[in-house]
């Protein structure tokens, strides 16, 4: 990423900060690699610098303590670039304001559970709404994560309350 002659782009919005980088996961690394941590410096003199300046921990411990406040699902890949999506707590809060049930949903999600497994927990009668009114959001939101997330409409799809999002709450 770094060999890269564009810059990465940063952008503020009011419930978010959006950073884009140009580049992919390095070829040998998968999905799953990149989020434990695995890496593969693209730029060694840069790194070199970092660590120079100690301005990093070691090196591949980024992404995993991202990942102690924030979901997978805040990352986007595309052929072209990275983009992770950082949601700022206001703006979680105010998803989890409104949607009266998004707090007994991510208790009960603590392990994954299928959308009939909800609804009934829920007590809810409509699937649609289900769908539209609270999972969507809260998918949307980072709080809530999908098991299969590449096959959203599977019958075997489970939702999991995404890391860390409980005890945010719980500090709240």
């Amino acid at each position: 990423m770094y060999l890269e002659l564009v810059p990465p782009k940063c952008e503020l919005f009011t419930d978010r900060l959006e950073i884009t980088s140009a580049g992919v996961i390095p070829m040998g690394l998968s999905e799953e690699d990149f989020f434990k941590g695995d890496s593969i410096p693209q730029n060694k003199e840069l790194m070199r610098v970092f660590r120079d300046l100690d301005l990093v921990e070691q090196l591949g411990s980024g992404i995993p303590r991202i990942l102690q406040a924030y979901s997978p699902a805040s990352y986007h890949f595309s052929p072209s670039f990275i983009c992770i999506t950082f949601m700022f707590e206001e703006a979680l809060q105010t998803t989890m304001q409104a949607i009266p049930q998004a707090e007994a949903l991510l208790q009960f999600c603590r392990e994954p559970k299928g959308r009939a497994e909800i609804q009934t927990h829920l007590q809810l009668k409509n699937r649609d709404h289900l769908r539209k009114a609270i999972l969507l959001p809260l998918l949307e939101a980072g709080l809530l994560l999908q098991t299969l997330p590449d096959e959203p409409t599977s019958p075997k799809q489970q939702f999991v309350s995404a890391p860390g999002v409980l005890a945010k709450k719980e500090e709240v």
